[in-house]
């Protein structure tokens, strides 16, 4: 074990611990945990008191050129800008990966360095990858988000597809990048393989509202009738949260249910505020605005707009019915 004792910390990289000056705790050359400053106990020989000195994190190369692999200096030199820019954007990679998080570069031509700092800087181009966790195994992870609660990092995914066998699964870490602990319970939330009128939901993102209550806003579809179809398309849902745990619990132990029970919604008791923009329609011309939808194909002689009113003629089909019917919809 090795410890840097009351170390001066760059708060944007530490991942949680807030206070300016630390100890850094070290064992088989990883960061196993950061504690207020000259707190942590060890043998002298463990130690090294940096006495408020800062600490920046990984390696620093103090003389290199990025747009340049030093083989053959000349041959490298009569390159065109535009590989040697792809090279640079490579050599920055590869440098991060071998844990140098500061290069000093010496030197380039026509600013090709400047020029790959700035695009990544800017998003342009994907700077180096950090596989963060690959799911539990399930078809297509996709849709991440990362909520910091309590000290830990969690990460929510979907897994499955969006079709019946779609799922929520979670894993966390204290730190960001790395060390991610799947969910015991996963998969956090699914009905698939249940009887239950909802059914392909996920692709779920959490909010807490004012009174302190979490709330997770999913996707869903509502089947009818055997083999199981729906014509509404995936609908977006609301299914309370208990984030009291170590863990969420989302709805009724992970299902989805068509009503829950909730001491309050998060809009109750709230005044409508006077300057939301309220749709309205008066149906003054024969052309229907773009925000009306229809199901499956429009079928305009359904339905008639104009003199202030909408008019709609109902045929032979159901609504539960795959085909033409006269419904509209915002």
């Amino acid at each position: 074990m090795l410890v840097l004792r009351n170390a001066r910390l760059i708060q944007e990289l530490t991942e949680g611990y807030e206070d300016r000056y630390g100890d850094v705790v070290i064992d088989q050359g990883v960061i196993q945990e950061i504690k207020p400053a000259k707190s942590v106990s060890a043998a002298q020989e463990e130690i090294i008191d940096l006495n408020g000195k800062t600490l920046l994190p990984g390696l620093i190369e103090a003389h290199l050129h990025l747009d340049l692999e030093g083989s053959s200096t000349f041959e490298e030199n009569v390159q065109p800008d535009a590989y040697r820019t792809m090279c640079c954007l490579q050599r920055a990679q590869d440098n991060l990966r071998r844990g140098y998080t500061t290069v000093r570069d010496l030197g380039d031509r026509n600013n090709i360095t400047l020029g790959v700092a700035r695009a990544i800087r800017e998003g342009k181009v994907t700077g180096p990858r950090h596989v963060l966790w690959k799911g539990t195994g399930g078809s297509f992870p996709e849709g991440p988000h990362i909520y910091k609660k309590d000290g830990w990092y969690y990460l929510m995914i979907s897994e499955g597809g969006t079709e019946r066998c779609h799922m929520l699964t979670m894993a966390r870490s204290r730190s960001l990048l790395k060390d991610y602990e799947p969910c015991p319970k996963n998969p956090v939330m699914t009905n698939r393989s249940l009887p239950l009128p909802i059914q392909s939901v996920g692709h779920a993102d959490l909010v807490e509202d004012k009174n302190g209550n979490w709330w997770a806003i999913c996707l869903g579809t509502r089947t009818f009738s055997y083999p199981p179809r729906h014509n509404l398309g995936r609908e977006c849902m609301l299914v309370p949260v208990d984030f009291s745990g170590e863990w969420p619990v989302f709805g009724d132990c992970g299902r989805v249910l068509e009503e829950f029970d909730v001491p309050m919604l998060p809009g109750e008791g709230v005044s409508e505020a006077d300057d939301i923009d309220f749709f309205s329609d008066t149906f003054s011309t024969e052309k229907l605005g773009l925000s009306w939808n229809a199901l499956y194909n429009p079928a305009p002689v359904l339905w008639k707009s104009g003199n202030g009113q909408l008019t709609l003629w109902g045929n032979e089909r159901k609504l539960e019915d795959a085909d033409r019917i006269a419904w509209l919809g915002r």
